[in-house]
């Protein structure tokens, strides 16, 4: 059993990929809005699945991003949040969400993380800005 947890695809290709980025795992993941979906190729074992998408979470991922710890950041354009998927490929909590239900990106576009710091730095496309957060989704005054 692969160490992800995640179900097999019923996706059947690529529609519209948009950003590829690769863990320490050898895993290759690729943002697909088009399918709604971050597939997920395992070379080295010939496999292939897809991150669940469940209910409000992941629905138009754009950008991708690995942490240091295998973290994966998903830029969900419909959510306008960064949605983070332990190495395991579960879900853990989303960023950019602030009381009340608000979100504070306009369009979440491209997303790097600082290895090094844990930063996160997000490229809000419609508020022609970079906002740098640390990885709890506390912003920063960078």
């Amino acid at each position: 059993m692969p160490d992800l947890q995640i179900r097999q695809p019923g996706v059947e290709s690529l529609e519209l990929p948009s950003a590829v980025v690769a863990n320490s795992r050898g895993h290759v993941f690729v943002a697909d809005p088009g399918a709604k979906t971050v597939h997920i190729f395992d070379f080295s074992r010939s496999r292939y699945s897809v991150l669940e998408a469940r209910g409000d979470h992941l629905s138009s991922p754009v950008a991708l991003a690995v942490d240091a710890e295998d973290n994966l950041y998903v830029s969900d354009q419909t959510s306008r949040t960064i949605l983070v998927y332990d190495g395991a490929g579960k879900f853990r909590r989303r960023l950019g969400q602030l009381r009340g239900g608000e979100v504070y990106f306009e369009s979440a576009g491209g997303i790097a993380v600082d290895r090094r710091t844990g930063n996160l730095y997000v490229c809000d496309t419609l508020r022609n800005m970079v906002v740098v957060m640390d990885g709890e989704g506390t912003f920063s005054e960078q």
